[in-house]
């Protein structure tokens, strides 16, 4: 019977790793900053899809000589829906374990012991990202929408405190981490 990898910060801010094997792996956590520029990297090139594909829809009905207002709305609504479910999950389980925003900021996703996040903990960590960052943007994004206060007041907190998780916690992780 093996033991289970044990994880260890230490004040450097490396973390390291002990594997049932006996090898002892050194890696560095990222920042916060890091983590928020790689985010923010994935958002503008998940935009720039969804402005190419606005583009297209648009050429498309030109050359059809139709006039659909709502596609635009449709391609942003469940576009944006769909790519920043599949997009993040999809580069985190490949090989790279790294969207381009992570890898442009030399990151990538690892489970606690050192290695390839299962399937699972991919999907766990993606659906948690839609309860802390995509639902209450939502909400108060949409206040002109007729959103009472109170809920934008909520949606306000609920944002903030998933927010200063990742600045309170000794390894600076997010609640889908």
């Amino acid at each position: 019977m093996t033991a289970a990898p044990s994880a260890q910060t230490e004040a450097d801010g490396r973390t390291s790793f002990v594997t049932p094997e006996g090898v002892d792996l050194r890696l560095q956590r990222a920042t916060v900053s890091d983590r928020a520029v790689a985010l923010v990297i994935d958002l503008l090139l998940i935009i720039a899809a969804l402005v190419v594909l606005t583009l297209l829809a648009g050429a498309a009905m030109m050359a059809a000589k139709t006039q659909v207002p709502e596609v635009g709305a449709v391609i942003w609504l469940l576009g944006f829906f769909v790519l920043r479910n599949f997009y993040f999950a999809g580069f985190e389980l490949r090989p790279g374990s790294a969207t381009p925003g992570k890898r442009r900021m030399n990151l990538r996703v690892i489970a606690r012991d050192g290695g390839r996040l299962t399937a699972d903990a991919v999907f766990g960590r993606n659906a948690m990202r839609e309860l802390e960052l995509f639902l209450p943007m939502t909400v108060l994004l949409s206040r002109a929408q007729g959103v009472e206060g109170w809920i934008l007041s909520l949606a306000a907190l609920w944002t903030l405190v998933f927010v200063l998780i990742p600045v309170f916690n000794r390894d600076h992780l997010r609640a889908g981490d």
